[in-house]
């Protein structure tokens, strides 16, 4: 069973693939490149810089060590290339620490890739963590990024339940800034990335992505999304966080609402953000109006339809990306076709948004 992705996507794969049970995880974790000495080379760089790893969490409870982190990750069938944690440093400062758990190249070069990012967003006034650090190990440490920390007592990631009507008006109004970014003027430092080179067609993407999924999208749907492709031009490319999903939006307890892990950032296109943003949020109806209201208004009270029309593509976009995922997985039990049939209805309920205007 393979985690490896979707062949040339730029959407960002999903969280989780159908569980695999009875988990070998010393094997699992030889298969994914899981650094053999990760805990002892963590111990090594707090040391050597003076940082101690925060384990405790105010009301109780105590958060993981990197090898408990890991096996649990495997266990759950989600991603283990980088470990988050807390640090203090010889201050007393608190501070977030993302380390490389995996030896793969590739892992390396997306975690530099994100201190870029960062580094760039945070001087461009984008809503991003505050950048402090980028360090490559020569062996006797891992690579790491050190971010300015929102701690567990100072704010969570939220539930849809959980989200109040000024946390979507707040996400939605830092979505449309990112969006309304001329691309023209990126920073030299992103332009040479290859994320924010990309040159892609969203017609081409859904096309092929609905020809994947093969027999689970039904004929009539096919039709739905190839007219929804018809109603206009290509959509138009734009600044994207590119994995905008609940999980990765921290709300502190003033209200305030903080993106967070960048490593997907790219050139995307209209709707990409929302369209994530909005379908996390689809349990809690009241807060989903207000963000579906927020997102689409023209700023004369009136619907700007070419977001409309954005918004739905993104939503149905990453749905298909969740059943070919699966689609490909030569492991078709009931549960993973059970888990494919939840996101062809979230597709149809994708559709019908248009009926609410």
């Amino acid at each position: 069973m393979s985690e490896t992705g979707i062949d040339a996507s730029f959407f960002g794969s999903p969280d989780y693939v159908p569980v695999r049970r009875d988990v070998d995880i010393k094997s699992a974790r030889t298969e994914r490149g899981i650094l053999p000495d990760a805990q002892k080379r963590l111990g090594r760089l707090l040391e050597k810089k003076g940082w101690e790893q925060i384990r405790d969490v105010v009301g109780g409870g105590k958060l993981p060590t990197l090898e408990e982190w890991v096996d649990y990750r495997i266990t759950n069938r989600r991603g283990t290339n980088f470990f988050p944690s807390f640090i203090m440093d010889e201050r007393g400062k608190i501070f977030f620490l993302k380390t490389q758990v995996s030896k793969d190249p590739v892992s390396l070069k997306s975690l530099a890739n994100e201190a870029t990012i960062l580094k760039e967003f945070n001087e461009m006034g984008y809503p991003s963590p505050t950048f402090h650090e980028y360090g490559q190990g020569d062996g006797e440490t891992l690579a790491f990024i050190r971010l300015a920390a929102i701690t567990p007592d100072q704010g969570r990631v939220a539930a849809a339940a959980d989200w109040q009507e000024k946390h979507a008006i707040l996400a939605i109004k830092q979505i449309r800034k990112m969006e309304e970014a001329d691309l023209g003027l990126l920073p030299r430092k992103l332009t040479e990335m290859d994320a924010f080179q990309t040159k892609m067609s969203v017609t081409e993407t859904m096309v092929d992505l609905v020809q994947r999924a093969g027999k689970y999208v039904p004929d009539e749907m096919r039709g739905r999304v190839g007219r929804l492709l018809e109603m206009g031009g290509e959509v138009r490319t734009v600044l994207a966080h590119g994995d905008m999903a609940l999980k990765n939006i921290v709300i502190d307890n003033k209200g305030g609402v903080l993106p967070v892990d960048f490593e997907s950032a790219k050139v995307g296109f209209l709707g990409q953000d929302a369209g994530k943003l909005l379908s996390d949020l689809r349990g809690n109806p009241e807060v989903f109006k207000v963000a579906l209201a927020r997102y689409v208004d023209d700023g004369s009270g009136g619907i700007d339809q070419n977001r409309l029309r954005a918004l739905i593509i993104g939503m149905v976009t990453q749905h298909l990306v969740h059943i070919v995922w699966r689609a490909d997985n030569r492991t078709m039990d009931a549960a993973t076709l059970g888990e494919i049939k939840t996101f062809v209805e979230k597709i149809k309920d994708a559709l019908s948004i248009k009926e609410l205007f």
